[in-house]
């Protein structure tokens, strides 16, 4: 469903990612962990049009994506949820996820934002209260169901469980495995390797810009190397 070959790129003449190559099969989970500074979120940007790309190709169900703006690759069924979340504050919940629907207002935005709410009670006690407002891990839901909202066939998640309670991290991967096993397509980057690779099917490892190791998540996470670089053991 998403397939990156040989991406390279940085931020002006630093080179941050390179020569790297990811894919995600349709209902498959993959996770891509690292440590901070190790080109994760410069990946992401570039898979969805935020970040040029020096070199490689991104394709999107087989087809190149690589040349359209980002509001295209969305359009085409990618959604990207960043790091930090960066939901509108003033706005209330529920424009918030309307806003998620803006690219897709021809479909029933009304039983997308009911399965948003199915998929976050929470949120659905808060509709209209500010986004600004919620806390940090009412805020993540917030952030997933917007980009939920414009029906993607590829989910890509920036640390979602940045700055989260231990039971909110739980609560929301448990969210991102099931989208997986409703069929979504999803690329998950996260720090906290262990609870990343206990719901996904394979991993990437990446290290200085380049991916180190790929593998199903049960090899990895016996790896003895990568238990002790990045799961603290």
């Amino acid at each position: 469903m998403l397939e990156v070959s040989g991406a390279s790129g940085g931020y002006g003449p630093i080179q941050v990612i390179h020569d790297l190559s990811v894919s995600v099969d349709k209902a498959e989970l993959v996770a891509l962990v690292g440590s901070n500074g190790a080109g994760k979120t410069t990946l992401l940007r570039a898979i969805s049009g935020l970040q040029p790309l020096t070199g490689g190709e991104i394709r999107l169900d087989g087809e190149p994506i690589g040349h359209l703006p980002a509001h295209l690759r969305v359009a085409r069924g990618l959604a990207h949820v960043p790091e930090g979340r960066q939901v509108f504050g003033p706005l209330s919940v529920e424009d918030n996820l309307r806003l998620g629907a803006y690219l897709n207002r021809s479909d029933n935005v009304s039983r997308k934002r009911d399965r948003v709410f199915d998929l976050f009670p929470a949120l659905a006690e808060k509709r209209r209260a500010a986004a600004g407002s919620l806390s940090g891990g009412q805020q993540q839901m917030l952030a997933i169901g917007r980009a939920l909202m414009s029906s993607p066939r590829v989910l890509m998640l920036d640390e979602p469980s940045m700055g989260l309670a231990p039971n909110l991290v739980d609560t929301i991967l448990d969210t991102v495995g099931q989208l997986a096993r409703d069929g979504m397509a999803i690329l998950l980057v996260e720090q906290n390797a262990v609870a990343a690779l206990r719901i996904a099917a394979r991993g990437y490892v990446i290290e200085t810009g380049r991916i180190t190791q790929a593998d199903n998540s049960g090899a990895l996470l016996r790896d003895e190397r990568l238990r002790a670089a990045y799961l603290g053991e």
